[in-house]
């Protein structure tokens, strides 16, 4: 979790720390820099986002392999399916903030779209075809690519 982690923030341009507890209990605390040393609010802000939720995927990934699955070695989650929900949780965090733009629904309270845009530049899944105005268009990716088998028949 922590290679995919790092894969994504260096995609960023982020430097990226030796992870402790500490580094992770203080994420929100934390004001990540490119290799220039410029402090950049969109990529601390993805910087929080991957730490947080890669701590809480770590911790329920444990808890279905301790108490779910009574740590039975058989049934302890594949490499693959740990990328996937890794992929999908930050996905799912991805489509949130896409969400949270919308000025009808949430008025005042909507979150900036130049957040957004900031935060998840660089590290979008085939950015150069996506349209100017992703955010309000179709469902958006991250750009992180893994050997996938084929649907169907073709397996």
């Amino acid at each position: 979790v922590w290679e995919l982690a790092q894969e994504l923030c260096e995609k960023k341009g982020c430097q990226w720390p030796e992870i402790s507890e500490g580094k992770i209990i203080a994420a929100s605390l934390a004001a990540p820099r490119t290799a220039k040393g410029v402090l950049c609010k969109g990529m601390a802000r993805l910087y929080k986002i991957i730490i947080t939720e890669s701590a809480y995927l770590i911790w329920k990934l444990r808890c279905e392999r301790r108490i779910t699955n009574e740590d039975d070695e058989d049934k302890w989650q594949t490499l693959a399916e740990i990328e996937n929900r890794w992929l999908a949780a930050i996905n799912s965090r991805l489509e949130i903030d896409r969400l949270l733009t919308n000025r009808n629904k949430y008025g005042r309270r909507a979150l900036s779209k130049d957040i957004v845009l900031r935060t998840w530049c660089d590290t979008l899944l085939n950015k150069d075809q996506l349209p100017r105005d992703w955010i309000m268009g179709p469902r958006v990716l991250v750009g992180i690519v893994f050997n996938r088998r084929p649907w169907g028949r073709n397996r």
